[in-house]
């Protein structure tokens, strides 16, 4: 690996991230960034970030299954009620004179 050949690849490896293209590499070439150590600081790379997604993704998973824990819950229920006598929901129920079928009978007799 002469200096010649370090400062070619860091050009050309420049100019593709300057120009965001792709380039292709020559054995020799990958065999200067395996001898740089840029192949085991990749595969560290790598393994750091299947890491932290394993760990977001057990996070998530224990987050949306915390609704579904079966966990008794803090707050005390409430008091029953009684059912309250006649209509429901607290409506007034129809007068007689203001029913329909009142009106009806009015109108046509």
């Amino acid at each position: 690996m002469t200096p010649e050949t370090l400062v070619k690849l860091d050009r050309k490896v420049s100019r593709a991230l300057c120009t965001g293209k792709g380039i292709k590499l020559t054995g020799d070439e990958l065999s200067i960034l395996a001898e740089l150590g840029m192949i085991e600081q990749l595969s560290d790379s790598k393994a750091k970030a299947l890491k932290e997604q394993g760990r977001c993704r057990q996070l998530r998973v224990v987050s949306t299954n915390a609704g579904r824990s079966g966990s008794t819950s803090s707050v005390e229920p409430m008091a029953s009620q009684r059912p309250t006598a006649g209509t429901s929901g607290g409506t007034t129920p129809p007068q007689d004179d203001s029913s329909g079928e009142a009106r009806a009978l009015r109108m046509f007799g």
